[in-house]
């Protein structure tokens, strides 16, 4: 009985032992679990850092889209004063009431529900700049709606005149002789020409 017992543990030993060797075998040629999870986390950062960036790169493209058409704005507002005298005025209530360049009088909002656009501002920018006003204000934004710009004169007389936009996100750019304020995690953009 003894011989069986000695005869079982060197063949159950053996046995275990060249699976052993045969698992080490079969584990050289594959991936652990671990230098899987290791893989899978990198490529997860990379395409995290990714997505952010072209977030980044759109916003800031959005914001230049912004920009350029107030830059456009001013220099349609300079040659209707070179034109007429004085920059136009908003043509509802008081001539020192915001109104939303490129909106009508009922109907689109461009800045939430506060304020209409102006027809009268349309029509007086419509000969001065290239296309359809009615669509140069809408540059999107996400929750709030902050799309438009805004334009009032500073006295009744209209002299001078005030622009008013927001950029997406704070600290960003306005054009050169704006102010920038940071203003419901955007960037409120003020420009005024006396």
């Amino acid at each position: 009985m003894q011989t069986q017992f000695k005869e079982f543990d060197r063949t159950f030993f053996k046995t275990s032992k060249s699976r052993s060797i045969k698992f080490a075998r079969s584990k050289s040629s594959g991936f652990t679990l671990i230098e899987l999870l290791v893989v899978i986390s990198i490529i997860a950062l990379l395409s995290t850092i990714v997505i952010n960036s072209l977030q980044d790169s759109r916003v800031k493209a959005r914001n230049t889209a912004k920009n350029n058409l107030v830059l456009e704005y001013t220099k349609a507002l300079e040659l209707y004063r070179s034109d007429n005298g004085k920059y136009p005025s908003a043509g509802i209530g008081s001539e020192t009431t915001p109104k939303c360049i490129g909106y009508a009088e009922t109907g689109d909002k461009c800045f939430a529900s506060t304020y209409d656009g102006s027809n009268v501002i349309n029509s007086a920018f419509s000969t001065y700049i290239k296309g359809d006003i009615s669509h140069r204000g809408k540059v999107s934004y996400g929750s709030y709606d902050l799309k438009g710009v805004q334009y009032y004169c500073e006295d009744s007389s209209c002299n001078s005149y005030t622009l008013l936009w927001y950029n997406e996100k704070q600290n960003q750019k306005c054009i050169s002789d704006g102010t920038a304020l940071n203003y419901w995690n955007n960037t409120r953009c003020v420009y005024t020409k006396r």
